[in-house]
């Protein structure tokens, strides 16, 4: 994609016989509501324009005053940096794995969003990410006994395919508050009892920087 002219990008037509959209259409179309966060995954680029694609983005964002509905995310560190450079209340969470929550609250990162293996290694990573104020996101969480452990241990995010089965585990657990939030991809929105503000997400991946977005 990094290689593709955006003209070609947006040619493409999709399965239901949509377009792929631009940026700024996704920002548009998520400001139509104010129930659903918005999540943008800022992907590495392979040459090395990572923090061109994070300063491109942020600006699009301002241009469409789409700050208060945007969460961002990556597997670069750099970019989560530059984000936070950009705007210091920025919630920004590191995909990667490899950064303690201490290291996360020293560089201004909102939190973390780790793969439930790196969790499952380490669960006073919990204890970790309180002592620090550090927010914890786990994906992607299917299976209904691994969400009740993580929803004890105090996550304060799921990525789930199974949003409603996370949901009524969240209603038995006593640890959890009224405005924990599901990140879904299977696009289901559900009904929410206790006025949770997100069962799910709008998710437009960044995966590399098309020609002609500079």
């Amino acid at each position: 994609m990094e290689e593709t002219n955006i003209a070609e990008l947006t040619a493409i037509e999709l399965k239901n016989g949509d377009k792929v959209p631009t940026f700024e259409e996704y920002l548009e179309e998520g400001k139509k509501q104010n129930v659903t966060r918005l999540v943008l995954e800022l992907k590495p680029s392979k040459t090395g324009r990572g923090e061109q694609l994070a300063q491109k983005c942020y600006d699009l964002i301002r241009k469409h005053k789409s700050q208060a509905w945007m969460l961002y995310i990556s597997f670069d560190y750099d970019i989560c940096k530059k984000i936070v450079a950009l705007d210091p209340h920025a919630k920004v969470a590191y995909l990667n794995g490899d950064k303690s929550p201490a290291q996360l609250k020293a560089d201004g990162i909102w939190g973390f969003d780790y793969n439930w293996k790196m969790i499952d290694k380490d669960m006073s990573i919990f204890q970790q990410a309180r002592q620090n104020n550090v927010t914890v996101n786990i994906w992607t969480v299917n299976d209904p006994a691994q969400m009740e452990t993580y929803l004890k241990a105090g996550a304060d995010f799921l990525t789930t395919d199974e949003p409603e089965i996370a949901l009524e585990k969240s209603k038995s657990n006593d640890n959890v508050g009224d405005d924990v939030p599901f990140f879904s991809f299977k696009g289901k929105v559900t009904a929410n009892p206790y006025g949770i503000y997100l069962s799910t997400i709008l998710f437009l991946t960044f995966f590399y920087i098309p020609k002609t977005l500079f």
